[in-house]
């Protein structure tokens, strides 16, 4: 992959399959050097079928726990922070975004990395739905995390209600453009 004979996506049978008996290991090698090689390493995560799924709970945060402060945010960089239990029902934080959150000895800088990618740079249909939907997640942190994460919460969805409008108001504007043209 480093030297582009290969793509990360198309290798993620066998990340799964190394993640799933050698986690430590796998994230070991992916996320030692520097923030540019930590960088690469998130990279091999951003897929659409995030090989990062098959690392249970435990062996995330006993890897986290190795270096906690660098760890715990960089690991909310890479997994799925959330999913749907029904096709068409709400978006629900996954057991490991919970996990990072409940055992981060900052969890503020979990919150704050997790807020950061609600915002995608690649989705199909409306972005503001989309971020829409991941801000949603944020009602529910009020039973799942220490009040101190709420003041964060509360300002994010605020910020993200914001950046919502304006896409929308974009998306609008767009569309009105797009179908002008094809009258």
């Amino acid at each position: 992959m480093a030297a582009s004979e290969t793509y990360s996506f198309d290798n993620d049978d066998v990340l799964k399959a190394l993640l799933a008996v050698q986690p430590k290991a796998v994230l070991d090698a992916l996320f030692e050097g520097d923030d540019q090689q930590q960088r690469a390493g998130i990279g091999v995560f951003d897929h659409r079928s995030n090989p990062a799924d098959e690392i249970s709970c435990e062996d995330l945060i006993a890897w986290c726990d190795q270096d906690r402060e660098r760890r715990y945010p960089l690991a909310a960089s890479f997994v799925t922070f959330a999913h749907r239990t029904e096709e068409s029902g709400p978006k629900v934080w996954s057991e490991q975004a919970k996990a990072l959150l409940a055992y981060a000895p900052d969890p503020r800088s979990v919150l704050v990395v997790f807020v950061e990618r609600f915002r995608p740079t690649r989705w199909s249909g409306s972005r503001a739905a989309v971020m829409e939907a991941n801000a949603r997640l944020l009602d529910s942190l009020e039973t799942d995390v220490s009040a101190s994460l709420m003041p964060i919460a509360i300002d994010a969805k605020a910020q993200l209600a914001r950046e919502v409008t304006r896409e929308r108001e974009w998306e609008t504007a767009r569309d009105r453009e797009r179908d002008e043209r094809f009258e």
